[in-house]
């Protein structure tokens, strides 16, 4: 590892933090330091095992910044809170957490959303349209597909398939992933919604 290289901390295993590795280990100015999961070490694939902890401190000392994307808002407040109180600097890719404890967290340190999940890129986006002098009107957020009521057993294929938790891979599916981003969207951008629960599909 070059001396000069950010070092990155990741927490989860899923598949964001598997492709943000996986964009960290192609870069000459970043190196992963370490990927924080609560699964057994020895049945998560697709990483270098080596990156691999369950100790926060180990996580955490050595570390430049942590990006928080392991999707759990409960397990991410906390490792956040961890990061912060050591002055580490923390981007997320986690709105559930961002709309329920991120208020709170922002005033204990720097946390700011990553550009390349939606509300990031939606923030990105609106800052582009203001400095060419045009105000936005809508702020979409489009999902290439939409099932508001699926089956259990898809879910769960779906599930298994992804290495998600059922939880989440149903909140992909039925809506209330892209609802939570939109609120998101909503409170950081001081915007309104055109209807109460979003426009969607027409059923």
């Amino acid at each position: 590892m070059d001396r000069n290289q950010v070092k990155v901390a990741i927490t989860g295993t899923g598949f964001i933090a598997r492709g943000l590795t996986a964009a960290i280990e192609a870069s000459p100015d970043l190196a992963v330091h370490k990927i924080l999961t609560r699964r057994k070490i020895e049945d998560v694939s697709g990483v270098v095992k080596e990156y691999l902890t369950h100790s926060i401190h180990a996580f955490l000392e050595g570390a430049d910044i942590v990006v928080e994307c392991s999707g759990d808002v409960h397990h991410g407040t906390e490792v956040i809170l961890e990061a912060l109180s050591k002055s580490l600097p923390v981007i997320t890719m986690n709105s559930e957490l961002q709309v329920t404890t991120g208020s709170y967290l922002s005033q204990c340190g720097y946390l700011t959303e990553a550009e390349g999940d939606q509300p990031g890129s939606l923030a990105a986006l609106a800052e582009n349209a203001r400095a060419m002098g045009f105000s936005p009107l809508v702020y979409g957020n489009i999902k290439g597909f939409l099932n508001e009521n699926p089956t259990l057993e898809e879910m769960q294929y779906w599930s298994q398939k992804n290495g998600l938790s059922l939880e989440m891979v149903t909140s992909f599916t039925d809506g209330t992933k892209v609802q939570i981003e939109q609120a998101l969207v909503a409170n950081g951008l001081g915007a309104d919604i055109a209807v109460r629960g979003l426009k969607g599909s027409p059923s």
